[in-house]
């Protein structure tokens, strides 16, 4: 290898040793009971900014890496997909509670 090869074999290698994600080594093992499983490298935290909405299906990466979307737009995004967090918590939080009630109600 010559070159810019080299560099991309070490960038890997270094990669390996400091992973962005820690978690199960298992894709179908249950995940640990901490509610996340695992843990994001500092960098990857820095960058949800980012990524975020790429996961979320909003963004291409190619729309990310043309300069495309722009930051703002990536700031709205972001507040729209917490915005929508938030709702979809509220609403299994109403319904564990309606739950609830209604398997008090039954056993009156």
């Amino acid at each position: 290898m010559h070159g810019g090869g080299e560099d991309q074999l070490r960038g890997f290698f270094r990669a390996r040793q400091n992973p962005h994600w820690t978690g199960s080594a298992e894709w179908d093992e249950p995940q640990s009971g901490n509610g996340n499983g695992g843990q994001l490298s500092e960098e990857l935290r820095s960058e949800l900014l980012i990524w975020r909405p790429l996961l979320a299906g909003h963004v291409s990466l190619g729309e990310l890496r043309g300069g495309v979307v722009t930051l703002d737009d990536l700031l709205k995004l972001n507040a729209l997909l917490d915005m929508r967090a938030q709702q979809h918590a509220a609403a299994k939080r109403d319904q564990l509670a309606r739950n609830r009630t209604d398997g008090t109600a039954r056993r009156s």
